[in-house]
């Protein structure tokens, strides 16, 4: 996504407004036992809702295995009234920001944490002089990853290699 194009809709203005009090920490990663807790329930609450399959893995080894990484990764932690709500695992790179992966507690839902996660690293981006955000793979029709579309402008990289505007008109 490129950063100085990103005009947000409205939508995207009223969850900045909602999430005036989160706070963001950005630290090393790392696995706990609250971080552990947090991924179980965002991703039992997925299954219910989402049809995501059962893990078959312990969640602190899937964590681990994100965070183990020959790249300097970010733990980017989301906190409300000192309650840590949400975690995205960011990629610092050279020219911008990329998402790897992110849970957060189904309970802040109404928060819309998905976009927060986003509007924060274009945040992020812009502080840091940026140009741009990659929020990783986009599947069409999966609800997990519809929110990365609704945020415009973007590029999409054909299968020939190359990099094209694209805008979702939302």
């Amino acid at each position: 996504m490129l950063v100085n194009e990103f005009k947000p809709n409205r939508n995207q203005r009223r969850v900045a407004k909602a999430n005036l009090d989160t706070e963001l920490r950005i630290a090393v990663p790392s696995v706990t036992k609250e971080k552990v807790a947090l991924y179980i329930r965002h991703h039992e609450h997925h299954t219910e809702t989402r049809g995501w399959p059962r893990r078959e893995n312990s969640p602190a080894a899937t964590i681990s295995s994100m965070i183990k990484n020959p790249f300097p990764m970010q733990e980017w932690q989301y906190y409300r009234d000192g309650k840590l709500i949400a975690i995205s695992y960011i990629d610092p790179l050279p020219m911008g920001f990329s998402g790897v992966y992110f849970y957060y507690d189904p309970d802040y839902r109404h928060l819309s944490p998905g976009t927060w996660i986003v509007l924060s690293m274009l945040e992020q981006a812009k502080l840091n002089e940026k140009p741009y955000v990659y929020l990783g793979y986009y599947v069409q029709n999966c609800g997990s990853m519809e929110y990365k579309a609704r945020f415009d402008p973007h590029q999409i990289l054909t299968p020939s290699g190359e990099w094209v505007p694209h805008e979702s008109n939302e």
